[in-house]
């Protein structure tokens, strides 16, 4: 927290521009508050601010640190959808990917921008920007159907194995 004379001293808790919401009045002592993730204050004087209900919500696919003047695009493999107040971008599920790297908000605006892994590939960890092809002696022939088709690929059966990356069916398993 900050207070009035860090406000009035132009002390900030980030650097970029005003990030606090304050009203900078006659009592010395008032404590100013960050805007919390997700939220942000663009107004360029801390005077006209008063409480956290003066800070703006990030747009869909964006969020931002706490006591930010704007809002960044969320990054490859997390999206951020407008149901919620503040918050950070969330994580796109095991077996998904999302590859724009925050060049396009409306890219992470939906869980549906988490694409499915094509049949070959697999995602094991959350908040993936690629998918990556199957190993030798694995397969996936999974279309791109469910995240929970890709979230691995299917060992080749006993004694065969695949000479290839990214094998779409156990045909490939020799």
């Amino acid at each position: 927290t900050y207070t009035n004379g860090d406000v009035v001293n132009n002390v900030r808790p980030y650097s970029g521009g005003t990030v606090i919401s304050c009203c900078l009045d006659e009592i010395p002592v008032r404590v100013c508050t960050a805007c919390g993730i997700g939220l942000y204050l663009d107004a360029p004087s801390a005077g006209a601010h008063d409480g956290e209900d003066d800070c703006t919500n990030c747009d869909p696919g964006q969020s931002s640190i706490a006591g930010s003047a704007g809002c960044s695009s969320c990054v490859a493999g997390k999206y951020r959808t407008a149901t919620i107040h503040g918050g950070v971008c969330g994580n796109c599920p095991k077996g998904t990917f999302l590859t724009d790297a925050g060049t396009d908000r409306f890219k992470h605006d939906a869980l549906d921008d988490c694409r499915v892994c094509n049949i070959g590939m697999f995602a094991a960890a959350v908040g993936s920007a690629s998918c990556t092809n199957c190993a030798a002696g694995k397969y996936n022939a999974n279309g791109n159907v469910t995240a929970a088709d890709h979230e691995a690929c299917t060992l080749c059966p006993s004694g065969r194995v695949t000479q290839e990356l990214g094998a779409t069916s156990e045909t490939f398993c020799s």
